[in-house]
């Protein structure tokens, strides 16, 4: 099963390869098929369940946007938060998402990256804490995944310095205590949860993009498909 994975996660596979050769990933795994074998429809597919390691290589790394499980209506792409680009429908927490970087920099995104490919080939991690749902079922996959990430955030902080952890939400906040050495966190609301409450949670204010684009020499261009955003009129305020 590992060497199988080795191939989709690339430069990552050494950093990962203690724990994708463990009993306890042996169990998951085999776990995930028994469900497939009863019937029990399993996102993403099989061969995007690594996609974020994939696309944003170990060597380009720079930000971790830690989401908590893929989403389980059918859309999930590999990547956290993500869309197909050319899909009818937007999730609520990634179109509250666009709203985010609108706020942020005061301008209207027109042709926005859904499909979040561009985030990931500029090294930003796209990570859900769980790298599987059961169908329907929100969170289904969380215990099962909850060893990997653990050990995934020690594994990669012991060695590598300077990465900027995004964390939306209490969930993904839990998991800061196994981040460790000379890295950076920064904390908002869930996205989901202005999708809950209208833009009350306060998500989309919350600056994040703004604030990791400020720990680096080189930021992140967030809206690179549509080139330089435009200004907004005050009468368009994304809120």
């Amino acid at each position: 099963m590992s060497k199988g994975i080795e191939k989709q996660v690339g430069d990552w596979y050494p950093l990962l390869e203690p724990i994708l050769s463990s009993s306890y990933f042996n169990s998951l795994t085999t776990t995930i098929k028994k469900g497939k074998a009863e019937g029990r429809i399993i996102y993403p597919d099989t061969k995007l369940t690594f996609r974020a390691f994939k696309l944003c290589q170990l060597k380009d790394l720079k930000v971790v946007i830690l989401g908590q499980d893929p989403y389980h209506d059918g859309s999930a792409t590999g990547l956290a938060f993500a869309n197909n680009g050319d899909g009818p429908r937007i999730s609520p927490s990634l179109a509250w998402i666009k709203k985010a970087l609108e706020h942020d920099y005061d301008t209207l995104c027109l042709d926005f990256d859904y499909d979040l490919t561009s985030w990931a080939d500029q090294g930003v991690l796209l990570l859900n804490t769980a790298l599987t749902v059961e169908k329907g079922k929100a969170g289904s996959h969380t215990v099962l995944w909850n060893t990997f990430t653990k050990e995934l955030l020690n594994s990669l902080t012991n060695t590598k310095d300077d990465i900027i952890f995004v964390l939306w939400g209490k969930k993904a906040q839990d998991y800061a205590k196994f981040i460790k050495g000379n890295n950076k966190i920064v904390t908002a609301p869930h996205p989901a949860a202005d999708a809950y409450t209208g833009g009350s949670a306060g998500f989309h204010t919350s600056g994040t993009f703004r604030a990791i684009n400020d720990f680096l020499n080189i930021p992140i261009k967030w809206n690179t498909h549509c080139g330089e955003p435009l200004p907004l009129e005050r009468s368009e305020v994304p809120f």
